[in-house]
């Protein structure tokens, strides 16, 4: 089982899906939604959208349970450059 918590736009659990056996998981959770929609088009890209090993999620993770406010850039290429983002 592979869990991709922060999974971007999904290049390490492409990597995970094409790597693991029949019975591996892959989980990759992300929660900005631009983010997620690339992470989406990855797995398209690599013939794993519709694979019952992967499991994509627009949600966050956190070590606590709660709403919170997520700040992201409009754009996910800027965000590491957007020093209000973070």
């Amino acid at each position: 089982m592979v869990l991709d918590i922060g999974a971007n736009i999904g290049l390490y659990a492409a990597v995970a899906g094409t790597s693991i056996g029949p019975r591996g998981r892959v989980y990759a959770f992300e929660g900005n939604p631009l983010a997620y929609a690339a992470l989406q088009r990855t797995l398209w890209a690599n013939e794993l959208f519709e694979s019952p090993r992967i499991v994509a999620a627009n949600l966050l993770v956190s070590d606590r349970c709660g709403r919170g406010t997520l700040y992201y850039a409009s754009d996910i290429w800027l965000a590491a450059r957007c020093p209000t983002c973070r």
